[in-house]
């Protein structure tokens, strides 16, 4: 019996764990637990030494592959390919893993299990209901094998926002897809996501969110309702026809006035 079995679920040989983008910040922690000499730092400096890790912004995806490819060697961490989970029998203090291996069925035994399966994790796919009713040649969710040369000319449209949703769509434009369509009421959505900052190397937390980010998410806000009723505005700079809103009784005491100036006159 082991100890523990760690279930991997991903698409890519070596995307052990964590995924990253050529945007993510060198400085961000990974894998490493807390030792320093599992970094990413360390070993980018081990191989390119102390001033090309200084001079790197963020972290190229090459690279981050390469790292999580000695991570693993470096480690033993055993990775096993073509193996599937069935079923999960829990028996007394362990766990029975009915697997297949190469399409063969094996059981083995586990004190402990770790999911790191990301996305799929959550269930699958999810398809809006509005389009589940539809021929499956007129849609695909990012998880399936796209034909991507099959969209050459014609007009696509992307749900979502998340990564795969703008890999989608920069795949679809390159290869040849007449346009990527667009929503316009997207405009006026206004996300306060604190956690996508990480990306930006932004510092995040209460205090940091409460002096920039929710004075601009404000502030865009108070843009788009503006110059949504120009229209409004614009007649009423124009035209000296349109009633205030509120009588001006309501707001007189509040409004500046200068004092008048008394004459005393000299006895």
């Amino acid at each position: 019996m082991q100890d523990w079995l760690m279930l991997l679920c991903a698409r890519h040989r070596d995307c052990l764990l964590f995924k990253l983008q050529e945007n993510t910040p060198k400085n961000l922690p990974g894998p490493e637990l807390g030792i320093p000499a599992l970094s990413f730092q360390a070993w980018y400096e081990a191989r390119h030494g102390v001033e090309a890790y200084t001079g790197l912004d963020r972290i190229p995806r090459v690279a981050w592959a390469e790292y999580l490819s000695w991570y693993r060697h470096f480690l033993g961490i055993p990775v096993r390919y073509q193996t599937k989970l069935v079923r999960i029998e829990p028996d007394a203090d362990f766990f029975r893993l009915h697997l297949e291996v190469n399409g063969v069925v094996q059981v083995e035994t586990t004190r402990k299990i770790i999911f790191a399966n990301g996305v799929a994790g959550t269930g699958g796919p999810n398809i809006p209901p509005v389009l589940a009713s539809l021929p499956r040649t007129l849609y695909a969710h990012t998880a399936d094998e796209i034909d991507f040369k099959n969209l050459r000319g014609k007009t696509v449209a992307v749900l979502g926002a998340a990564a795969s949703a703008f890999d989608a769509a920069g795949v679809a434009l390159e290869s040849g897809a007449k346009a990527v369509g667009n929503a316009p009421y997207l405009k006026d959505i206004h996300v306060f996501n604190p956690a996508g900052f990480v990306s930006f190397g932004l510092p995040i937390g209460d205090v940091p969110s409460i002096r920039r980010d929710v004075p601009a998410v404000v502030a865009r806000i108070s843009h788009d309702l503006f110059f949504t009723d120009w229209s409004l505005h614009e007649a009423r700079i124009a035209s000296g026809n349109i009633s205030p809103d509120f009588d001006t009784s309501l707001y007189a005491d509040a409004v500046w006035k200068q004092q008048a100036k008394v004459k005393v006159a000299a006895s």
